[in-house]
């Protein structure tokens, strides 16, 4: 076999490897919502939500985006992104602060809800969507109760 072609299949062989065990690591990042506050930007309302962002290995990783919808009771709400890089160090936790500005949409048939008198007795908050951990895509998929 050409000595090239040899270095090259060695090469992609230990890239490939090496791939797979970091995103074997990098799926054991964990992200909860720690907490939800509604506020208003003008008269659009927002919802920022705290996550943490837990990394129980021996390496450090970098969130480079976080992106996703979100849903209140089911229907959507709104869309949150954020492409500010947070490092975790190794066997620790970081906060990212997410704002999600709720569409009209979202929003209205929930006003509508509350204007009928159908007060939910509880609220559940998902968030749903990308996370990008050391360039390695997977998904994040979150929930928070309010009762």
């Amino acid at each position: 076999m050409n000595p090239i072609a040899t270095v090259a299949l060695v090469g992609t062989g230990l890239w490939l490897v090496n791939k797979a065990v970091k995103t074997s690591v990098v799926n054991r990042v964990n992200f909860l919502i720690d907490a939800v506050r509604p506020s208003y930007e003008g008269l659009n309302p927002v919802l920022t939500f705290d996550i943490k962002a837990q990394n129980p290995t021996n390496d450090t990783f970098t969130i480079k985006s976080l992106t996703g919808n979100v849903s209140v009771n089911g229907q959507y709400a709104g869309n949150i992104s954020s492409f500010q890089e947070t490092i975790i160090t190794a066997n620790s936790e970081s906060r990212l602060t997410l704002k999600a500005k709720m569409s009209a949409g979202g929003l209205s048939e929930q006003i509508v809800n509350l204007i009928q008198g159908r007060v939910p007795s509880q609220v559940l908050i998902r968030i749903q969507g990308t996370a990008n951990v050391d360039t390695l895509l997977f998904p994040v998929d979150l929930t928070y109760k309010i009762v």
